[in-house]
């Protein structure tokens, strides 16, 4: 994989043009179900663009209109993945996840968000296999560190009130702590089927939320 690694920073990994016509998008959209499927099936060590074009129904040069490479096709899948779990952090938030009274209320909050994320991931094609590579191939490393960037400037805004005596660094700092811990807890459970994935959450969960408890004890919440 580090290899992999070595090799996807000296290629291209832009798609070559965002499709606008309603047949282009049901076709680029073809491309990338059919990446996903493979990936989690054959791995990035074997997964061709011509396996690709072939799974989703069109000829490689079709594939090439859109991508330039297999390198950029995975690129494009995890950008995909996070946004729509950004997407559905972000309505967490707005919704008022982060406003709890008590711990029981935060385990149960952050587990609700929590449970939604890994569904995500479970259920997008090639999901799993995705959110392994983030930590591995540094063109999703790229992705994944715009993603976690997203959602920790969205936290720390709301946060920012909660703990408005504590420094910014160190206020930043837990925030992407909390949030790195718990992206590693839904990894985990995605990654071993014999592993009690609620309940693997919750403590999760229950481990952000006492850490909280400490924050508050040494920055008194507003």
């Amino acid at each position: 994989m580090a290899g992999l690694g070595r090799r996807v920073s000296a290629v291209d990994v832009e798609t070559k043009a965002q499709p606008a016509q309603r047949r282009s998008r049901e076709t680029y959209d073809r491309i990338l179900l059919a990446a996903g499927e493979l990936l989690e099936e054959v791995g990035m060590e074997r997964i061709s663009t011509n396996m690709v074009a072939e799974r989703a129904g069109i000829s490689p040069p079709a594939f090439y209109r859109y991508l330039p490479n297999k390198y950029a096709m995975v690129v494009a899948l995890a950008e995909r993945l996070t946004a729509a779990s950004n997407a559905v952090i972000a309505e967490w938030i707005a919704a008022g996840g982060l406003e709890t009274t008590n711990l029981k209320e935060a385990v149960a909050r952050n587990f609700e968000i929590q449970k939604q994320v890994t569904d995500i991931i479970r259920a997008f094609p090639g999901g799993p296999w995705i959110a392994r590579s983030m930590r591995a191939l540094p063109a999703l490393q790229d992705v994944a560190n715009r993603a976690r960037r997203e959602v920790v400037d969205q936290l720390f805004a709301i946060q920012r009130h909660r703990y408005p005596r504590a420094p910014e660094s160190e206020l930043r700092a837990a925030i992407q702590l909390s949030t790195d811990v718990l992206s590693g807890n839904s990894l985990m459970v995605l990654q071993d089927p014999e592993i009690d994935g609620d309940a693997m959450l919750r403590e999760g969960c229950l481990m952000v939320a006492l850490y909280y408890e400490h924050l508050d004890a040494r920055h008194p919440p507003a």
